[in-house]
């Protein structure tokens, strides 16, 4: 195992339940977030689907960047809770990298047979500032105090197709000597796979988490994503993953024995309750499979 470091993220030792009123139901705390355009685009549907079938003891939590305040406000309930995007330390990456032009997946190629003539391209896989919202949205929450044990991220253009409980939910966490649980690949996508992290699985009562998230933030503030062969948040975990397996430190694979697939989401058991619709396809038709 590795050695316990000491950590920053000091106010996660301070804690504050949920489920204060009622300690032996300690809840599942949900992370996401999105903005104004994309809760039209899904994420109040995905919000609604919450609404419907999760029990009340899963929390969801929706990072928000402003404008999508109003919107969610209506949707605040027991366990569906609205949250600021807005932090010292979101804020500070995007001072210090948000006027790069790369950083948010745009760089000049040349056009045709001119050397000197060149168009933008877009590439998501160096869309730093938009996958940015991922971790800086996590760590908003934690340094909040909102977690207990059993927390994930959760992508906001997922559906929640049936009633599920913490129960169901269960076996999606790693157990508590493994610091995370996740959607590996190996073979997509081409030309460079990563794993799927539209769901991520945590154990707060694992002091190792504390350390692996902590480091994923220090290398988006410190700009060394910048030095890696890729800067969207799926590589970066799996970067981080390997760095902690060499160490000793074990994550737990929800299709590890199962089919290679480009969405390994819904080969895993979670698409017994929920469908994500990842990519423009299947959220056009609104539904995976």
């Amino acid at each position: 195992m590795r050695a316990h470091r000491k950590r920053s993220l000091r106010t996660l030792s301070n804690t504050r339940y949920l489920a204060a009123e009622n300690p032996s139901m300690i809840p599942q705390v949900y992370i996401t977030s999105l903005n104004e355009k994309l809760y039209w685009q899904y994420g109040r549907n995905f919000i609604e689907s919450w609404l419907k079938n999760a029990a009340l003891d899963m929390v969801l939590i929706v990072v928000h960047e402003e404008e999508a305040a109003q919107y969610l406000a209506s949707h605040s309930t027991a366990n569906v809770i609205p949250m600021s995007l807005v932090s010292d330390e979101h804020q500070r990456f995007k001072k210090k990298f948000g006027s790069f032009t790369e950083a948010a997946g745009l760089a000049l190629i040349p056009t045709g047979s001119h050397a000197d003539i060149y168009k933008t391209a877009y590439n998501y896989r160096f869309d730093a500032l938009r996958f940015s919202f991922k971790i800086f949205a996590l760590t908003k929450v934690l340094r909040a105090g909102l977690v207990a044990d059993h927390f994930a991220w959760i992508d906001a253009d997922v559906v929640c197709r049936k009633p599920v409980t913490t129960a169901d939910m269960a076996p999606m966490f790693p157990e508590q000597h493994q610091i995370a649980s996740y959607l590996g690949r190996s073979q997509f996508p081409q030309p460079n796979p990563y794993s799927e992290c539209g769901f991520v699985g945590y154990r707060f009562s694992n002091p190792d988490v504390l350390t692996f998230i902590e480091e994923f933030e220090s290398l988006y503030l410190s700009g060394d994503i910048f030095s890696l062969r890729e800067w969207h948040d799926s590589y970066i975990f799996d970067v981080l993953r390997f760095k902690f397996q060499e160490d000793g430190a074990e994550f737990k694979n929800l299709v590890e024995h199962l089919p290679e697939s480009d969405h390994p989401f819904m080969q895993s058991a979670l698409a017994e309750f929920f469908d994500h619709l990842k990519g423009p396809e299947r959220k056009a038709r609104g539904y995976s499979i």
